[in-house]
């Protein structure tokens, strides 16, 4: 919408603390959590869905938002 690569990212950093690459990522990873807490989906499913195509880089990418390993978070918060 009119806005450069590094304008954009200016914005984005003016409104968030984190960069745009870290939001969008925790976005795709809460999105997963709820999956993960809703539904029977396999979490390679769900880590493919999220964007990742690999389950390993999924899962560290969860593990280093939530602190814990998809599975586990699946077993803690099922509804």
């Amino acid at each position: 919408a009119g806005y450069t690569r590094t304008a954009y990212y200016r914005k984005m950093k003016s409104i968030w603390p984190r960069p745009p690459g870290y939001v969008l990522r925790a976005r795709r990873i809460e999105l997963a959590a709820k999956a993960l807490r809703t539904t029977v989906v396999s979490v390679q499913k769900i880590a493919a869905q999220a964007g990742y195509r690999s389950p390993a880089a999924f899962s560290a990418a969860f593990k280093s938002i939530y602190g814990t390993c998809p599975l586990e978070y699946r077993r803690q918060h099922r509804i």
